[in-house]
Order: C-alpha cells, then sequence, then structure tokens
C-alpha cells in the first residue's frame, strides 16, 4: 500500500471516533449529495447497474429489508491530489459518466463504498432523474434517437395485473416518458395509478405527508396509504447505514479494497486507473483514454486499457497495487500514448474487419499478443490496410478462429496471458522494450506455448463445436473457420442450408439439429437474400453449373439426395465434412491418417 499511501494523504483536523454512524435517512443522504458533500474518488468503477436492480432495491426498503452499510472517509479540502466526482442526476445506459468537482472548499465525504446504490436513490429521486435505456436494433451511439428516456414509477394500485418483475411485493418500474407523458400521476391500461417518484419533493415542506391536502387524483384509500409508506421511507425511516473512517484514509481504502476484492486482484483494476490519472503529467488521462475507447469498432472496457499497459510493458501481468506507480506511468505510457491509442485502433479494426463484433468476440484478453505484436513491431500504420502487411494479417487471422474455437483463454487468464508474452521475449528485464523478434506473427508458437490445439483434439469438442445453434456467439467463429477463402471486404450471414421453416415441418427433427452449424453456411449477404427458403436442392441444381461436384465442395455439402425428406443422412454426411474440415484448419490429423486423432 506505500504508492497510494504516499499520494492520499490527509491531514486531521479535529478529532471524531471512527465507526458506524448513527443511521440517516434517505432523504438526508440525498440532499448530500445535492450540496456536495458526497463525492466519489475517481478509483471507484463507473455506474452500472440496470434498471431491475433499482426496482429491485425499492422494493426491500418498502419492505424494510436492510440494503447493505456503505463506506465513508471523510476528507479535508486541499490534502488530497485525487480527483472526485459528482454524482449522477441522469443516466444514459452505458454512456454517462461523473462530472469532476473540482472546487470543494469544504471538508466532505468521499463514498468508497455504496456509490452504486446512493446513485440509484439519486436517479429514481431527484427532480431531473432520468435513465435512458437503448432502443432495441439501434445502434450503441450517444444519440438521443438511440435510447429511450424513462422516469421512475411507484405502482400505487398494484392490482391483479402481471408484474414486470417477480417475486416483488411493491412493484416500481422506469416507465418510458412518451408513454407517461411524465405525469405525476400515469394510469395504465389496466387501471392502475402509478406515482413519479421524483415528485415527491413538491408535497414535502415537513415529515408530514397528507396526499389528500396535496393532490386531487382521486387515489383510493389503499392508494393513499402506499404512496404515504412510499414517503415516509424516503423521508422519515433511517435506513442508510454507514461505516466512517476519520482519522485514516490509508485504513478506510484497505476496508475498501478488502470488502470489495474478496481476495481476487483483478478487483484492484478502478484504483489502479485512478493510479494512472494522478500520475499523469500532461492534460486528463481519463478524458484521452475515454476518447480512445470510444473511437474503437467495440466496447471496450478501462480495465482492458491496464491489463494491455501490463502485458506491453510491465515484467508482471498480473494486477499489483504498485504496478502503476509515476516512473511506469510516465515513462512507458503516457510518454508513448500516440502510438498506444493508433495501436488500440488498429487492432481493434483489423478484427472487425475479420468480421467480428462485440457479440462473436467472445473475449477481449484474446487480442493480446495482437497489440503486442503490431505496438513492438511498430506497424500500427500499415497492419489494416498494407499489401505489405497481408501475410500477417492471415496469419493473425486464422490464430484467432482456432484461439476463440479452442477457447484459448477461459480460466486463469493471468498464467495464460504470460505464457504467449514468453514467446516474444525471453528475458523481459533485457530485452522487454525491444523491438519484437518476430517479422511474421508467430502463430504457431503461441499454439504450442499453450498446446490449446493438442487438448482440443477429441470426438467431444467437435460434437459440442457443431452443435451450437445460430444465434450462439460462437458459431460465427467455427463457421469462419470452415470458409477460411471468405472476402473480408464483403458482409455474410449465417445461411440455412435447408431452409429452417421447412425444416420445421418435418416431423421427428429436432430444432438442435437443423439449427445447428451442421446446417449452416456463410454465405454472401447478397447471394443469401436471392436464396430466401429456396429448397437446398433446387438451389444447388440453380447454382452449381456444370460442375455439381466442385460446388458441393466448395459449399461443403455432402453428395447425397438433397430433399428436405433425406436431411438425417444429410445431417450426418455433413458432420463429418465439417468434422474433418475443421480438423484441417485446426492443424490436426485425420482418423484415417494416423488411426487415431493425433
Amino acid at each position: 500500500m506505500v504508492e497510494f499511501k504516499n499520494s492520499f494523504k490527509i491531514k486531521n483536523q479535529g478529532y471524531k471516533m471512527s465507526g458506524f454512524q448513527p443511521a440517516i435517512t434517505i432523504k438526508n443522504a440525498l440532499n448530500s449529495i445535492l450540496k456536495r458533500e458526497y463525492l466519489i474518488p475517481d478509483f471507484q468503477r463507473d455506474y452500472t447497474w440496470g434498471t431491475e436492480q433499482i426496482e429491485r432495491l425499492f422494493d426491500s426498503i418498502m419492505k424494510g429489508y436492510p440494503i447493505s452499510s456503505m463506506l465513508f472517509c471523510k476528507i479535508e479540502p486541499k490534502t488530497t491530489d485525487w480527483n472526485f466526482y459528482q454524482f449522477l442526476e441522469s443516466y444514459t445506459e452505458g454512456y454517462s459518466r461523473n462530472t469532476e468537482c473540482n472546487s470543494n472548499d469544504r471538508p466532505f465525504y468521499a463514498v468508497l463504498d455504496g456509490q452504486q446504490r446512493l446513485t440509484s436513490l439519486n436517479l429514481a429521486l431527484n427532480k431531473s432523474g432520468t435513465y435512458s435505456t437503448h432502443k432495441l436494433r439501434k445502434r450503441w451511439e450517444d444519440k438521443p434517437e438511440n435510447f429511450e428516456k424513462r422516469s421512475f414509477y411507484f405502482n400505487l394500485t398494484q392490482s391483479q395485473a402481471p408484474s414486470q418483475n417477480l417475486d416483488v411485493e411493491f412493484e416500481f418500474l422506469w416507465l418510458e416518458n412518451e408513454k407517461t407523458n411524465e405525469d405525476e400521476i400515469y394510469i395504465d391500461k389496466y387501471k392502475q395509478k402509478w406515482f413519479k417518484c421524483n415528485c415527491l419533493d413538491r408535497y414535502s415542506d415537513n415529515n408530514n405527508f397528507d396526499i389528500e391536502q396535496a393532490m386531487d387524483k382521486n387515489l383510493s384509500k389503499e392508494e393513499r396509504k402506499r404512496l404515504n409508506e412510499l414517503h415516509n421511507k424516503v423521508y422519515n425511516a433511517q435506513i442508510i447505514n454507514y461505516y466512517l473512517e476519520d482519522e485514516n484514509s490509508d485504513k478506510a481504502v484497505e476496508i475498501f479494497i478488502r470488502i470489495n476484492s474478496g481476495g481476487t486482484p483483478l478487483t484492484f483494476a478502478n484504483i489502479l486507473f485512478s493510479f494512472t490519472v494522478a500520475n499523469w503529467k500532461k492534460g486528463n488521462f481519463r478524458e484521452l483514454a475515454d476518447k480512445m475507447l470510444s473511437n474503437l469498432p467495440f466496447k471496450v472496457n478501462r480495465d482492458f486499457i491496464l491489463k494491455a499497459f501490463l502485458f506491453l510493458f510491465h515484467k508482471e501481468i498480473r494486477y499489483q497495487i504498485n504496478s502503476f506507480n509515476k516512473d511506469f506511468v510516465s515513462e512507458k505510457i503516457e510518454k508513448n500514448w500516440d502510438k498506444l491509442a493508433k495501436c488500440f485502433e488498429a487492432t481493434f479494426n483489423l478484427i472487425s474487419r475479420f468480421g467480428f463484433d462485440d457479440k462473436t468476440l467472445t473475449g477481449k484478453l484474446i487480442v493480446m499478443p495482437i497489440l503486442y505484436f503490431i505496438y513492438h513491431n511498430n506497424i500500427e500504420n500499415e497492419i489494416v490496410d498494407s499489401i505489405s502487411q497481408e501475410k500477417n494479417r492471415d496469419l493473425i487471422k486464422i490464430w484467432l478462429l482456432r484461439a476463440i474455437a479452442c477457447n484459448a483463454i477461459s480460466t486463469h487468464s493471468d498464467n495464460i496471458l504470460s505464457s504467449m508474452r514468453k514467446v516474444f521475449t525471453d528475458d523481459i528485464e533485457k530485452s522487454f522494450f525491444k523491438t519484437s523478434k518476430y517479422i511474421d506473427f508467430p502463430k504457431d508458437e503461441i499454439e504450442k506455448s499453450l498446446k490449446y490445439i493438442r487438448l482440443s483434439n477429441d470426438n467431444d469438442f467437435f460434437n459440442e463445436k457443431l452443435s451450437l445453434r445460430k444465434d450462439n456467439a460462437e458459431t460465427f467463429t467455427i463457421l469462419s473457420l470452415l470458409y477460411p477463402n471468405l472476402n473480408s471486404q464483403l458482409s455474410f450471414d449465417k445461411d440455412h442450408l435447408h431452409p429452417f421453416d421447412s425444416c420445421k415441418k418435418i416431423e421427428n427433427l429436432d430444432v438442435k439439429e437443423y439449427d445447428s452449424i451442421v446446417n449452416l453456411q456463410m454465405l454472401e449477404k447478397s447471394l443469401n437474400r436471392s436464396k430466401k427458403n429456396q429448397p437446398l436442392e433446387d438451389w444447388v441444381k440453380e447454382k452449381c453449373g456444370d460442375n455439381r461436384e466442385k460446388f458441393l465442395e466448395e459449399h461443403l455439402i455432402p453428395d447425397v439426395d438433397l430433399s428436405i425428406d433425406n436431411f438425417t443422412e444429410f445431417y450426418e454426411k455433413r458432420k463429418q465434412l465439417l468434422i474433418s474440415k475443421l480438423k484441417k484448419v485446426l492443424g490436426m490429423k485425420q482418423d484415417d491418417e494416423t488411426g487415431d486423432n493425433k
């Protein structure tokens, strides 16, 4: 904890006993947020709660369930070089960031544990609180048209209408503003009355809440009772329990790490990110990092950036509290930031060119060797498009496909990353920051270092992979291996050879078979649109021309009766074809060559 102690010193002015303090009301806590008496240190993670978590939090509050204690640390002004942030007042799913608060000239409380709950309470109850959710089939871009703005409502009626959340006694929902018109009382199609929770302040000059005098909304006795219960929980019930560390901020952070880490070093990532921010000399690293991330074609988080810095520059890949010291940040990261940003963009643009997206790239850590190769070979400006890097693009693509298909990174990722990095450098201390010793991407060397190809060579592996259904995230990878010569400049669809609708009509056919990879191919989009639901045997006759044998071979279709009535034979024969092709692209010898899988 040496690094943290040096950079987070707080002068004690006056003595106050540390420990659990008298509980306060939700309204007290929200007032402190409004007055900026509660702030968030920047080693805290971003807000992550979904709408249902907030709804269930309020159900627990109404039932009188404990919502866990929080951890605060008293901070005297101008006694620390760490940055602090205000609580969110509105939230856009996946994009909102807390606003930095630089001008606090009074003592305040750093919220070390409890940010998610307090932010949720603030979003639900403050005057301008909204939660904007991503619209189905809209792009993940931070634009208003891609999100649905919602406000927090409490069901006063709670009739026999179906609840959207199971096992809740008090129903709260984030309802679309467009539907409710942001009315204080919204009446749904079941004649249920919903109260807009951030309107409580309008009728609460004191702790007594008389709904009959405050509103003329034709509420029943039971509805008034439920609304009074909500008001009482917010204004009167002392349910915010917190532990205050007033003497020793270092101890407070140690408590924070202990209660959040569970002994897992990975949970230090947010604190390490804060070290990087604090040790950055010119500009704001948080803004630089977020800007770079926003330019990537994938959703990549800050944890990935930190792990990449360690993979690229540090002798120890595991998260350690002293990894991101001033020398490491200034000499290895800040000094090389422009090149690093270009390498991050080049790496993910290359992977996007291979056809991957956020769903099909099932783990981001798998790209670390690619990033390392691009950075230390100084090819960030050539790797995506230059003819000179065509061979490396092919090597990287087949390595990435094989690694994902064989689950190269599953558990113990730090050990696996270390093994892959050893391929590039044998002596980290002496040669780590020199140019990579490989001109060509070392696909074979990485595979040998982890042995995942050999470990995957068994019948269970192939049966599992070929049983994947069309919408499975890994299906794209397997089909890309089966069809390695596809033009990456074109767009492709996962197409059912025997049309899905036709298969559904055949008795005794299992959807897990006709929707599996065995009945799928990769087909260029325009060809797939023209194919539509054409029977397989008709499509083959139409497209094969004078060379049916070559056409079937290119599309990995067995030379059997292709009518839908013969699906069972087609399935078994094509499965064998695909296993044979997968073994070939994975570099495995065939059964008939060795008598056994090797």
